[in-house]
């Protein structure tokens, strides 16, 4: 991870990075952000007391303390934090919805799902992150399936601050065309065009 991160800051101090903490009783990984001077931990919250865990891990007593360069978490949304989701919202500087994860929980309620996070993201104007399943047609295929354009489209115009590739970019066939797809995908629902 350290080697990453050096790479990273030798190509621009200005590249967010994010590091994720597996196991909420290892101190390790707030000690390596402390020490690294890392933009973001992201951690599966159960409820809203873990992110207040790790807030004062950090040095902060409340959410309201986190600003400017201080680490930021973020909590990833799961299904085992689905009942405490608003609470873990309010709680944390911003979220990322692991849509692989909720989809072990009732897959035809994931759409639903995503719109009250985000919603509930957006009223607190709080960054929400889409991940999993993006576009993972692209691990084997040059050209997205219809669906997940729209899909991608849906969670720009719901009000998605960010769409994380993973599989698609770190396994796939095709990395710079899925990320390249959803670049223009992304600027078409925002934009209505893709700008030259």
């Amino acid at each position: 991870a350290l080697k990453i991160i050096k790479n990273i800051r030798q190509v621009s101090d200005d590249i967010p990075i994010l590091v994720n903490i597996n196991d909420l009783k290892s101190k390790h990984w707030i000690r390596f952000a402390l020490k690294n001077d890392l933009d973001f931990v992201s951690v599966y919250a159960k409820s809203a007391e873990d992110i207040q865990q790790i807030n004062r891990l950090l040095g902060y007593s409340n959410i309201k303390q986190v600003i400017g360069d201080k680490i930021k978490v973020i909590a990833i949304i799961g299904k085992k934090s689905l009942k405490n989701y608003k609470e873990i919202i309010q709680e944390s500087y911003g979220i990322i919805i692991d849509r692989g994860d909720l989809a072990n929980t009732n897959i035809e309620m994931l759409p639903k799902l995503q719109k009250d996070i985000i919603d509930e993201c957006n009223k607190y104007g709080k960054p929400v992150v889409i991940a999993g399943s993006i576009l993972n047609s692209m691990i084997e295929n040059k050209q997205p399936i219809q669906s997940e354009i729209y899909d991608i489209s849906n969670a720009v115009l719901e009000g998605a601050s960010c769409l994380m590739l993973s599989e698609d970019t770190s396994n796939g066939k095709y990395p710079l065309e899925a990320l390249e797809t959803m670049s223009r995908i992304i600027k078409i629902a925002e934009f209505g065009r893709i700008e030259g």
